[in-house]
């Protein structure tokens, strides 16, 4: 009977150790067999470890501070470029307005292989992005042009002009916000002999052999409203006898009815006003 018992006995711890086994604890079954009496200790169960993840805060959204470089301009549409500080735009309203450029003044266009330069490089900067006018004090010129400093995206296209060498300062109170600027970019310009400052020392100066005839032909030719000046066929400004810009053409005209029509004086070789 004893043995028996003892087989029996065998058989349950025998059972418990597969089940042990199966739950991955070879340690948890342990057996006491005295005498006649088995005590069976039930397995312990040891609960995994707890894994800790540290989790990453995702930031919100960045805010971009609110640019104030475009406030208080008005967006507008070319319409066709003129000359190097001279364009043509459509207004909001669908109103086209010639618009000239602030503080700077570019070579003639007219018969002036430095003005097709300066036409052409405003041009490249119109392209830059989306046209916007900013506005100084005065907002029109006697001949009735909107007067604007002209943002092609980012860029200020008067002061590109002027820091890259094709226009020079030209300043006229009271719209003078951005001179101080520009007078540092045209001593930077004419530095680094950029543009025409470049192109300038390396071709022969003309007005020197020109600029000779002119104090005879405008003083013979005064009128009782005053001196005779000229035009070119295209141009926008008057000038002296003797002045580079009238290598094609040359029409006479006398100073009131220049300034009458709207024609300003040549930068170049400074005809009376």
């Amino acid at each position: 009977m004893r043995i028996y018992r003892v087989i029996a006995t065998l058989c349950v711890c025998l059972a418990l150790a597969v089940t042990a086994t199966s739950c991955g604890d070879n340690e948890a079954l342990v057996t006491v067999v005295t005498g006649e009496s088995t005590t069976i200790t039930a397995p312990t169960t040891t609960a995994p470890a707890t894994t800790e993840y540290t989790t990453t805060t995702i930031p919100s959204t960045t805010t971009i501070p609110s640019t104030t470089t475009t406030l208080g301009r008005i967006a507008v549409e070319l319409v066709r470029i003129i000359d190097g500080d001279t364009i043509e735009v459509q207004m909001p309203d669908g109103s086209n307005e010639r618009v000239r450029y602030i503080g700077v003044d570019c070579p003639e266009t007219d018969d002036d292989e430095y003005g097709a330069m300066a036409t052409a490089y405003n041009e490249q900067l119109l392209c830059l992005g989306p046209l916007s006018l900013e506005l100084d004090v005065d907002e029109h010129d006697r001949y009735g042009r909107l007067l604007a400093y002209v943002w092609a995206g980012d860029t200020c296209i008067n002061h590109r002009l002027v820091l890259d060498g094709y226009a020079q300062i030209a300043t006229y109170p009271p719209n003078v916000k951005y001179v101080e600027t520009f007078q540092s970019a045209q001593e930077a310009a004419r530095n680094a002999d950029a543009g025409l400052w470049g192109a300038a020392t390396t071709t022969t100066e003309t007005p020197t052999t020109t600029t000779t005839e002119a104090p005879t032909t405008t003083v013979s030719s005064e009128k009782s409203d005053g001196p005779t000046v000229y035009i070119t066929n295209t141009g926008e400004k008057y000038h002296r006898a003797g002045c580079r810009h009238l290598k094609k053409s040359k029409i006479p005209i006398s100073l009131a009815d220049a300034m009458a029509q709207g024609y300003e004086p040549c930068k170049v070789c400074k005809p009376p006003q």
